[in-house]
């Protein structure tokens, strides 16, 4: 079964709750999305300026963090903006701090519980960890000159099929084994795919900083039909596989976490009144 969807949902409008699961108390939550089959959900967390944990411990999940704002100290490794890192199911990490206080992303696979030990749990695989990584020593990189195969963008140069300049990824984690992946990604000023795609997985973007606009998004009926959508910072996007989105365009640029179960696969098709719709939003749309 797949993510949840939720096509244009404002995370600060929710209202936060307590994180239980044997976490240390002072922790708030908001859900983003949730997959019921696999019971595994992605959080925005909010830790209070001094927090401290006091104890090690695991989690009964895998864990993505991605700090929004703030720091957080898990171990001897301190964690700022634009940091990243994942902790296998089972290893353990910590005590945990925060100082001043920290917004972050936290993604599970599964449901999960923090567990207080000394010592990582027997199936945990280690090697899969990720250590922190200050995401802006890594280089960005052109995805769409190995993994998109076919667009209804037409370069003018060539008049060949291909995706419109402008995107950039940085891979944060791969799992060869699930196919889980995550990145990095941003989308420059300017920036306009004028067809619409769907993916045969789920594929999930938390809006870090910037704008953009996605002019329909729909299931393979048309059953659940929405247009005109807008995101800006702290906006969410959950998509299960079949929705289809697009176009695509943004004034002043995007940064975004993606997350994707599964290896990109883009399903492309045309939309007839692209230019319309992305000249009006552009009209409207200041710089920021």
């Amino acid at each position: 079964m797949p993510v949840r969807r939720e096509d244009c949902l404002d995370v600060m409008g929710l209202a936060p709750r307590p994180m239980n699961g044997g976490f240390p108390p002072g922790l708030e939550y908001r859900e983003l999305t949730k997959n019921e089959a696999t019971g595994g959900d992605h959080l925005h967390v909010t830790v209070p300026a001094g927090w401290q944990s006091g104890q090690s411990g695991y989690v009964t999940a895998g864990q993505d963090i991605y700090i929004l704002e703030g720091d957080l100290s898990i171990g001897e490794d301190r964690l700022t903006t634009a940091c990243y890192a994942y902790i296998p199911e089972g290893m353990v990490f910590g005590p945990m701090s925060s100082k001043a206080g920290c917004k972050l992303l936290m993604y599970h696979n599964k449901p999960h519980e923090f567990v207080v030990a000394e010592a990582s749990s027997p199936q945990a695989d280690s090697a899969a960890a990720v250590a922190p990584v200050k995401t802006w020593r890594l280089g960005w990189e052109d995805p769409m000159k190995t993994v998109v195969k076919k667009s209804t963008f037409i370069d003018p140069n060539t008049g060949q099929e291909g995706r419109p300049p402008g995107v950039l990824t940085k891979l944060l984690r791969h799992n060869e084994d699930t196919k889980e992946t995550v990145y990095l990604t941003m989308i420059s000023a300017g920036f306009v795919d004028p067809g619409a795609e769907t993916h045969p997985h789920d594929e999930c973007l938390y809006v870090i900083s910037g704008e953009l606009y996605v002019g329909y998004t729909y299931d393979h009926k048309k059953a659940d039909y929405k247009e005109d959508l807008e995101f800006e910072k702290d906006y969410y996007i959950g998509r299960p596989p079949g929705i289809r989105h697009g176009p695509v365009c943004t004034q002043s640029g995007a940064l975004f976490l993606l997350y994707q179960s599964d290896k990109y696969t883009g399903i492309f098709s045309e939309v007839d009144d692209w230019e319309e719709r992305v000249a009006g939003y552009m009209e409207k749309r200041a710089y920021i």
